[in-house]
């Protein structure tokens, strides 16, 4: 899978660091056995980006209401 600021890796229900492979890969080290491994995915910067538009929003909303009266 392609290396992504959005990733994070569980193993075995613990977040575990992930590294850069081969300029582009994502890797995770592990010991010997087997494991559990989960990634979870998140866009970096969302939160940012609905609360700026939603600010955009009302402050639009603002200016339309106060040119009618």
């Amino acid at each position: 899978v392609p290396y992504s600021k959005g990733f994070t890796a569980y193993v075995d229900g613990k977040e575990t660091k992930l590294q850069k492979a081969n300029t582009m890969f994502m890797a995770l080290e592990l010991g010997p056995g087997s494991h559990e491994i989960r990634l979870t995915y998140c866009t970096p910067y969302l939160k940012a980006g609905m609360l700026l538009s939603v600010l955009g929003l009302v402050i639009y909303v603002m200016l339309v209401f106060r040119k009618k009266k």
